[in-house]
């Protein structure tokens, strides 16, 4: 902006604002060389970023292609356990309208997983919740790894959705190994039907019962873990119904779903 004023209309109360605008010059991509990289070569990284000599500089488009895209850079390394990985984009050269990039990365150690911690739960058994993760100790860390945990533990149908948080801690001081954090929120989701209607034979009704966190071991053993009248923790599916036609005709089911 290289002038601006203001001005005011007393009659209607009302501001004029005056901007004028130098917008420079047009630059554009000349050169772009990688040092440090060793996982992936030049080229590769170059059809990565998806800029070529030529192209207009677009500062926005560097930075997605860098760290914000589902398939950056960055992500792409963090995908493979490079969590401590930077990437700092520099403008060694600049000769009339054109910018020579040099793109310095520091990938540092392909880091795997340490320890999976589970805060929150309080409905199902642990080993339930954990059978789900395919973040496991020992693992090499992978982001999509996480995001398949992340849908799994959410299809469960015991925690709010919307507050899963896996929380990924790296260690300042080794970038060999990280923690991973999961934070849930339990929540119930049985379910209770309950329909009646009048016929020609009489009353009709159903009545369904759906109890989705049920133990069918605990049923048998002696356990604490009770909801009501009936024992829970294993994630097990429990289905009961019942319905009449009147005088004429009743059905009663029971249906049980190991969930894997």
């Amino acid at each position: 902006i290289t002038l601006d004023s203001v001005s005011t209309n007393v009659e209607d109360n009302t501001v004029d604002v005056w901007l004028s605008f130098d917008e420079g010059e047009k630059y554009y991509v000349r050169n772009i060389t990688w040092v440090g990289n060793t996982i992936y070569t030049s080229e590769e990284l170059s059809d990565m970023l998806g800029m070529e000599k030529g192209d207009v500089f677009n500062q926005k488009k560097l930075n997605d292609r860098v760290k914000d895209d589902e398939d950056a850079i960055g992500k792409e390394y963090y995908n493979k356990g490079y969590v401590a990985f930077r990437l700092e984009p520099v403008e060694a050269n600049v000769v009339e309208d054109s910018i020579d990039l040099e793109m310095r990365i520091a990938e540092g150690p392909q880091a795997t997983i340490n320890r999976v911690l589970i805060h929150g739960n309080d409905r199902v058994y642990e080993n339930v919740v954990r059978r789900e993760l395919y973040t496991r100790p020992g693992d090499t860390f992978s982001y999509d790894a996480l995001e398949r945990s992340f849908r799994a533990v959410a299809n469960m149908g015991h925690f709010e959705q919307t507050t899963i948080n896996p929380d990924v801690r790296t260690d300042p001081s080794d970038a060999s190994t990280v923690d991973i954090d999961w934070q849930l929120e339990s929540k119930s989701n049985d379910q209770v039907e309950l329909s009646m209607g009048w016929g020609q034979t009489g009353i009709i009704g159903r009545v369904a019962l759906k109890f989705t966190n049920f133990s069918m071991y605990n049923l048998f053993h002696k356990s604490d873990n009770y909801r009501l009248f009936l024992p829970q923790g294993d994630g097990q599916t429990l289905s009961l119904s019942a319905q009449t036609n009147g005088q004429y005709y009743q059905s009663y089911s029971i249906s049980f779903l190991e969930p894997w």
